[in-house]
């Protein structure tokens, strides 16, 4: 399984997220970025999700950091099930 990183960050209401050698994506909440993210590199790789895996850094900085952590934590819990 081919991991890839990316990162994101906040603009406006939308999640910004830039995928390693691949190109950007954008969602509104953090689960809808990693799907979105993930549709990213599926499309443009010319591979299927099961072949993948993807981790995404989501910047916040301040005191909203730790919230978005949490949440991150508790999407990526969810889409492993």
């Amino acid at each position: 399984m081919k991991p890839y990183r990316a990162t994101a960050h906040r603009e406006d209401k939308w999640w910004v997220v830039q995928v390693e050698g691949v190109g950007a994506t954008q969602g509104r909440s953090t689960a809808e970025a990693q799907r979105m993210a993930a549709n990213l590199v599926s499309i443009m790789e010319e591979i299927t999700p099961d072949d993948f895996t993807v981790s995404i850094d989501f910047d916040t900085p301040g005191p909203w950091g730790d919230d978005v952590k949490r949440a991150q934590e508790a999407t990526s819990s969810q889409l492993a099930k």
